[in-house]
């Protein structure tokens, strides 16, 4: 699975591009990096992420702080972990709430998220005599990260909760994978297989 295909050009972000020491970090950055992230985790088969701490500029709020940055880090390495790219590696791994922010923060999100756009994604489709992928690997092969589907007669998908099938066997999981019953593809938008 190619995850980059047909997903365009990377995010582009107001200038400087790249952010050095002695940039002023605004809301407009901030508000960039946010939907580049949800972008990203959209292509990568996941749902957005709310951002719970917003600045309020009804109560003259207007900073950037902390919280937005680790709120950031968090939904970015979701969507990094899902695509099998290495996450972390910041200059300031150990930020906490209150702690002073600066442009290389900032950039590191740009950077990940730039060469996180065009990576590639290897999933392995393990079907049945029918075609039906049942089971699906990442590339690390990891019995951890495998998803499982198993189908009706006709292929309305079984999910988990039902028999014996738990989340912990990978039942619950949204691998993004759009072959379903029988290779049928499946549109995201949809719902339909073709």
């Amino acid at each position: 699975m190619t995850a980059g295909t047909g997903w365009g050009g990377a995010p582009t972000y107001t200038p400087p591009d790249p952010l050095v020491t002695g940039v002023e970090i605004k809301l407009e950055h901030l508000t960039e990096l946010r939907t580049a992230v949800n972008q990203l985790r959209t292509h990568a088969g996941l749902s957005p992420a709310i951002f719970t701490v917003d600045p309020n500029p009804q109560r003259n709020v207007t900073e950037v702080k902390a919280d937005h940055i680790l709120q950031l880090r968090a939904a970015l390495e979701g969507a990094r972990s899902h695509l099998g790219l290495s996450t972390g590696g910041y200059a300031h791994p150990g930020l906490h709430t209150g702690d002073a922010i600066y442009a290389i923060d900032f950039q590191e999100l740009r950077n990940q998220i730039s060469s996180s756009w065009g990576a590639v994604a290897i999933e392995w489709l393990v079907t049945d005599q029918l075609g039906t992928p049942r089971m699906i690997f990442d590339q690390s092969g990891s019995l951890s990260g495998v998803s499982r589907h198993d189908y009706l007669p006709f292929g309305e998908e079984i999910g988990s909760g039902v028999g014996l099938r738990t989340p912990t066997q990978g039942y619950s999981a949204n691998d993004g994978v759009r072959q379903k019953f029988t290779s049928k593809e499946r549109d995201n938008e949809t719902g339909w297989t073709s």
